[in-house]
């Protein structure tokens, strides 16, 4: 077999020069911004760690020695907003850090520009499964309790939370989202969603409802397409300040996400259909509702269990285990 060659009349050139040409390339391709950004910061930060060498000199070490770094990182750690946290960032960040760079390296391969992909061997760190305590009816009627739909603030909250609990959006979706995206005739939007791949989603009466009240009355007259006039951080600031009224600290807009998929599950949805309504590329992602869900189920029943509500087990003697 004939040796790998690296195309003829290139330049060397150092790690910098290389991430502009892959994320060249992604625009080409029609990644979103969003998405771009993401490499651009990602690549970014491993030159910082790596330093600006020749991409010739770029090897597995590198890589290895990177991912070491990010998991003595703390969470947050030169976050924009954030204070960084004493704990390190969560396996699924790290790992969306190490993606990243491994796709920037193999297109590097792919196109010539290295020889080796010296990454090829640069494993994904173990995504630790983490029990996620999902959001119980109770907790819903405690954050509505906290939300007044009769002001021009009220009302936009109160029809972001309930698309997202009825629809299982992400937040990067919900802030995306433009009128015309809106069929309040067939109760579906058109979703735009990771690699700006779209997909139709069904909302029920209540949430159609809340649209139309937030639009119609609420919403002031613009030339502005998006739906809720809000950003990001602005939509992620409002939601934790509602769970912080409604004495529930740990909510986060993806919460809703996770409550929906959760029920979606207990309510004997299917997992393909499942898989659709998220916009996941990988069913394996889906599966994880199934856990949730199961885990949910282990909660409830300790919580509503007749005999340990009646106390019948103080009768029993200890015993050794």
């Amino acid at each position: 077999m004939a040796s790998r060659t690296l195309s003829e009349g290139r330049k060397p050139m150092n790690l910098s020069e290389a991430m502009q040409v892959f994320l060249v390339q992604k625009q080409v391709d029609g990644l979103s911004k969003r998405t771009i950004d993401f490499y651009r910061g990602k690549i970014e930060m491993f030159i910082a760690f790596t330093g600006d060498k020749p991409l010739k000199d770029l090897t597995l070490q590198d890589g290895q020695q990177y991912v070491l770094h990010l998991e003595s990182r703390p969470r947050y750690a030169g976050h924009q907003f954030k204070k960084p946290q004493t704990e390190p960032m969560s396996r699924a960040t790290l790992r969306g850090y190490v993606r990243a760079i491994k796709v920037w390296v193999n297109y590097l391969f792919e196109e010539n520009y290295i020889k080796t992909n010296v990454f090829a061997k640069l494993k994904l760190p173990k995504d630790r499964t983490r029990v996620i305590q999902v959001l119980s009816d109770e907790e819903l009627k405690r954050i509505y309790d906290q939300i007044n739909p009769e002001t021009m603030t009220g009302a936009r909250l109160f029809a972001i939370v309930t698309l997202m609990v009825d629809t299982g959006l992400r937040l990067g979706e919900v802030v995306g989202m433009k009128l015309d995206d809106i069929n309040f005739k067939q109760s579906r939007i058109l979703v735009t969603g990771k690699g700006d791949k779209q997909r139709f989603l069904p909302f029920g009466s209540t949430t159609s409802k809340a649209l139309r009240r937030w639009i119609n009355m609420y919403r002031a007259e613009s030339d502005e397409p998006s739906v809720f006039m809000m950003s990001d951080r602005a939509v992620t600031e409002a939601v934790k300040r509602l769970g912080n009224r409604a004495g529930i600290p740990r909510l986060h807009s993806h919460l809703f996400r996770h409550t929906f998929g959760t029920n979606w599950i207990k309510q004997k949805g299917d997992l393909i259909s499942l898989q659709t309504i998220m916009g996941h590329s990988d069913i394996a992602v889906t599966r994880t509702y199934v856990t949730l869900a199961q885990v949910d189920l282990d909660v409830q029943h300790r919580s509503i269990s007749p005999l340990d509500r009646l106390g019948v087990g103080k009768k029993l003697k200890k015993t050794g285990t």
